[in-house]
């Protein structure tokens, strides 16, 4: 499977699939795809993407090509899109509505799920998916991406929402900082390393601090 990110002010990302490909995808990220591809959503191309635009919540479907075409994801708010390749390197945990989509040969898995409460004070839930196997996972990266590398013992607290992924030994926990505030402001969460994470600061609520650098100080534990 061939792809191409487009980059701009709101990036797309097209994929060019063979006859007898699939591809799995969050359906509220597609903005058009060619006749011979075909999914289990109904309600049409353009009634799945108004829903992504409106903020409503996301799932995903099997969009598998009879006949040679293409598929086009559009991402609703402005940022970057990530092309990682699964092919042998260890699974990934990534934040389950920045998964755009991934190739076949990907095998998905909820690795963490927690219950917050969000905005109106209605639940709503942290998920992190473990993805591994071959082939590109497509990830979406609302605002900034900042990278932070962190060694044995070594840990950074950030807004929980501000987590992309990770990668390596990289394990989260997630706590609640202000009892005052009813929506996913008041929750950070500690990322203790080894690993890489992946962090970003283009989300509805403010979860990264302005200056990127910062964010890779990290302290060791005693």
């Amino acid at each position: 499977m061939k792809h191409k990110i487009n980059k701009g002010s709101v990036p797309t990302l097209t994929c060019k699939l063979e006859a007898g490909e699939s591809i799995t995808a969050q359906t509220a990220y597609v903005s058009d795809c060619t006749p011979g591809i075909q999914s289990a959503s109904t309600g049409g191309f353009g009634k799945i993407f108004k829903r992504a635009l409106a903020g409503e919540n996301v799932t995903q479907t099997v969009y598998k090509a009879k006949s040679a075409g293409s598929i086009t994801f559009t991402m609703p708010k402005a940022g970057s899109i990530m092309a990682y390749d699964l092919t042998g390197n260890l699974p990934i945990l990534v934040q389950k509505p920045c998964i755009i989509a991934y190739e076949k040969a990907i095998d998905s898995l909820t690795a963490l799920r927690r219950q917050l409460i969000g905005p109106d004070s209605k639940p709503c839930d942290f998920i992190m998916e473990q993805l591994g196997g071959k082939g590109y996972a497509f990830i979406k990266v609302e605002g900034d991406l900042a990278e932070c590398v962190l060694k044995e013992r070594e840990y950074i607290v950030v807004p929980t929402f501000s987590v992309v992924g990770c990668k390596g030994k990289a394990t989260l926990e997630i706590g609640r900082t202000n009892l005052a505030t009813s929506d996913e402001s008041a929750y950070q969460t500690t990322i203790n390393g080894p690993g890489i994470v992946w962090l970003q600061n283009g989300t509805e609520y403010e979860i990264m601090q302005n200056n990127s650098d910062s964010l890779r100080k990290s302290r060791k534990k005693k």
